[in-house]
């Protein structure tokens, strides 16, 4: 585990290319269903736009063209869409505007957090998955809304079904809302030096991990039933062909208070010595580096919510991920880490 740089800073990519295509066919949506009522056209526009968000976070993975100006336009344009898209239907008579006014007051509101945010240096709470599910549930219910609005059968059968996806999302939308604004009252309670649990801050300055100097390293810190690398993971086996990874109690403890961790996706391929994810700390950013070639077949969703896991129970309820070997088995693996007395004496320097 070591300090990470900055996030790419390109802004010529096929990914940052499709956002802002994105972008611009919202003025050409609202213009084909507002004014020329044209609307087998702007139900191919919102097919199309759906397709371009999918497919521009494939690109960024495939090609490894993730970069900060990506970051912000994938979200702006998601933002714009939940907005624009229902007003227009409610000009239309699509949806009712009490429904809408919950959509646009939602989005509304959560903006009123960023000041409040900023004035602890945190530059955004952590995205909820549960967050993910709702905008995808209303962006895919606004198209069947619109094929609904067709006299024919295929119109009647898409229509209840937007219908049950907006409901839907529109309540993982609310339910959203209330845990970003908890999280945010956590925040304001607490003493300005203290960073709580769950939000990135824009104080992240790479920490390099060294021996220690004068702390005695107890041996219940470093289980003699785990393997370690230099880079401070541990790693135990779970069956013949997995491990499960986290980072050390020496590790967390250097770092501080974690306050936001980034894991891998099942089924992601990890290359020996490459980063698969990633631990934001009150005083640094860190890779978490994969001391195999293999797979990810789990990560501990319980982060995402509580990343203070890591610091509380490294080597327990903080673990990170579990891999799956790709050749060979976990003994195979394990037999090439450093156990626990020779890791107590690279620590202890």
């Amino acid at each position: 585990m070591s300090g990470e740089g900055e996030r790419g800073d390109r802004v010529v990519t096929v990914p940052n290319a499709l956002s802002v295509l994105r972008l611009a066919l919202v003025p050409v949506f609202l213009y084909v269903l507002l004014v020329a009522k044209a609307d087998g056209w702007a139900f191919a526009i919102l097919i199309a736009s759906g397709f371009s968000d999918w497919l521009d976070g494939k690109i960024a993975r495939w090609l490894d063209q993730s970069s900060s100006l990506g970051a912000l336009l994938d979200p702006l344009a998601d933002r714009i869409y939940i907005i624009a898209i229902p007003l227009a239907f409610g000009i239309r008579g699509f949806i009712p505007w009490w429904l809408i006014g919950i959509i646009v007051a939602r989005d509304v509101l959560l903006a009123l957090q960023v000041p409040l945010l900023r004035r602890r240096g945190i530059v955004a709470l952590p995205v909820l998955y549960v967050g993910k599910a709702a905008t995808f549930a209303l962006m895919s219910a606004f198209p069947w809304i619109l094929f609904g609005q067709l006299d024919n059968v295929a119109g009647r059968i898409a229509l209840p079904f937007g219908w049950a996806l907006l409901i839907w999302g529109v309540a993982m939308y609310l339910w959203t809302f209330l845990l970003y604004w908890y999280q945010t009252v956590l925040v304001m309670r607490a003493p300005a030096d203290d960073r709580r649990p769950s939000v990135r801050t824009a104080r992240a300055d790479p920490l390099p991990l060294s021996p220690t100097k004068g702390r005695q390293v107890a041996e219940s810190n470093v289980p003699e039933d785990l393997r370690y690398t230099v880079e401070h993971e541990w790693v135990v086996k779970v069956d013949e062909t997995t491990v499960r990874v986290g980072i050390t109690d020496y590790a967390q403890d250097q770092l501080g208070d974690v306050v936001f961790v980034q894991l891998p996706g099942a089924g992601e391929s990890v290359t020996t010595g490459e980063s698969f994810a990633e631990v934001e700390s009150t005083k640094s950013v860190s890779d978490i580096y994969s001391p195999l070639d293999g797979e990810v077949v789990a990560v501990n969703d319980a982060l995402e919510a509580s990343p203070d896991l890591v610091n509380s129970d490294a080597y327990g309820a903080g673990w990170l991920a579990e891999l799956r070997v790709g050749s060979g088995t976990a003994d195979d693996l394990l037999g090439t880490l450093l156990d626990a007395a020779a890791y107590t004496e690279q620590i202890s320097g």
